[in-house]
């Protein structure tokens, strides 16, 4: 039988961030054991684990799909990216055009 391929990275998250099972298990509603076979890739998540790790630890769900050092990666890119856009003399934050949508309800 293959091996079910876990694909979110609870445990190097809790490394990087410094937290344990335990101040994990009390930033959500899940039990000692299942705290321990999420973080040991022993149980397979869903998204209601992903939602709540991702609230606990403050992350962006996305975020636990992905190795930390990559993840940060990609924040300081779109901080890159933000502050180019910010400091070019031109840049305005203009809202999209709305005017040819249908308002819901209608």
């Amino acid at each position: 039988m293959a091996s079910i391929r876990h694909d979110w990275y609870l445990r190097e998250w809790l490394d990087t961030l410094g937290c344990t099972v335990t101040q994990l298990r009390e930033r959500t509603d899940w039990t000692h054991r299942i705290a321990s076979q999420l973080v040991n890739r022993k149980l397979r998540w869903n998204r209601d684990h992903l939602s709540q790790a991702a609230l606990a630890l403050h992350l962006d769900p996305w975020e636990l799909l992905m190795h930390p050092a990559d993840a940060m990666e990609l924040r300081q890119l779109r901080n890159q990216v933000l502050r180019a856009a910010e400091s070019r003399q031109d840049y305005k934050a203009t809202p999209p055009d709305t005017s040819g949508l249908r308002k819901f309800g209608n």
